[in-house]
Order: C-alpha cells, then sequence, then structure tokens
C-alpha cells in the first residue's frame, strides 16, 4: 500500500509539474496601414490630324471632325476615390526640321474621380489653317504633355 501511495504522489507531482509548464500568456497588437493617394496615366491612342491639306481645308481643322484624323485617347487609373483634373499647354507644334505647325489640345476640363480600373479620356486637337498654309510638304511630329493633377 505504501507503494501505491508513493506511486500516486509521484504522478500528482508529476501533473502539477506539467500544469505549471503550461502557463500562457498574450498581448495585443495595433496594426495600421495607409493607402496613398495616387494616379497614373498611360497612352491608348496618339494624336494624327492625317492629311492636311492647305487648300482644300476648312479654316481650322479638329481632329474631333476630320475624316482620316485620329483622337488622342488616355487611360488615367487613381486610387479610388482620388479627385485629379487634366491639363496641357494652351498651344503645341509639331515640327519637320526647323518648320513647324502650332495646334491647340483640346482636353476635357471637367473635375475627375479616379478609379482603380482607369477611366480613359479622350484628347482632340485644332489647327488653323493659317498654320500650314505656307510650311513645306512633309511629315511633322512632335510631342503632347498631358498632366495629371491630383
Amino acid at each position: 500500500m505504501k507503494k501505491i501511495l508513493a506511486i500516486i504522489t509521484v504522478a500528482a507531482i508529476t501533473a502539477m509539474a506539467g500544469s505549471a509548464m503550461a502557463a500562457t500568456t498574450s498581448t495585443d497588437l495595433t496594426v495600421s496601414a495607409s493607402v496613398s493617394e495616387v494616379c497614373t496615366a498611360v497612352t491608348n491612342t496618339n494624336i494624327d490630324f492625317g492629311n492636311l491639306d492647305p487648300v482644300g481645308d476648312p479654316a481650322t481643322t479638329s481632329t474631333a471632325t476630320k475624316t482620316g484624323a485620329t483622337r488622342g485617347v488616355i487611360n488615367v487609373k487613381c486610387t479610388q476615390g482620388t479627385g485629379y483634373k487634366l491639363s496641357a499647354p494652351a498651344t503645341a507644334t509639331i515640327a519637320n526640321g526647323g518648320d513647324t505647325i502650332t495646334y491647340t489640345p483640346v482636353v476635357p476640363l471637367a473635375d475627375f474621380t479616379g478609379i482603380v480600373a482607369g477611366t480613359s479620356h479622350t484628347i482632340d486637337a485644332t489647327v488653323d489653317k493659317s498654320a500650314y498654309a505656307s510650311v513645306p510638304t512633309g511629315a511633322y511630329a512632335g510631342t503632347l504633355t498631358v498632366t495629371v493633377t491630383y
């Protein structure tokens, strides 16, 4: 009987020691993040006046109405809900060597609200016949910078 009592005592002490080793504690961490307000813009389609005809064209040629012309299209992607505007210089030029043709960019003037999937915007341009009536024939090219302000 003393043997059994000794075994039970040892088992009880071992069980209590095992319980003491299983103690735990915990703490909470604060988790935070901030989403940046950001926009990007990419060109989908470039502006092309097509063939300018200083004899047959009307006084003002527009990419919106001229047969064979291509309107520009940009895609703006922004953080959801970010407000933005588009702008471009009041006038710009295309060149062939030292010869230039001045044109007027036409960008949407509205206030826009960004979405992550992106929004397409049409960029038109107009050119007065007087800007190309006395330049030599040839291919004219240049770059128009459209700015997204957010």
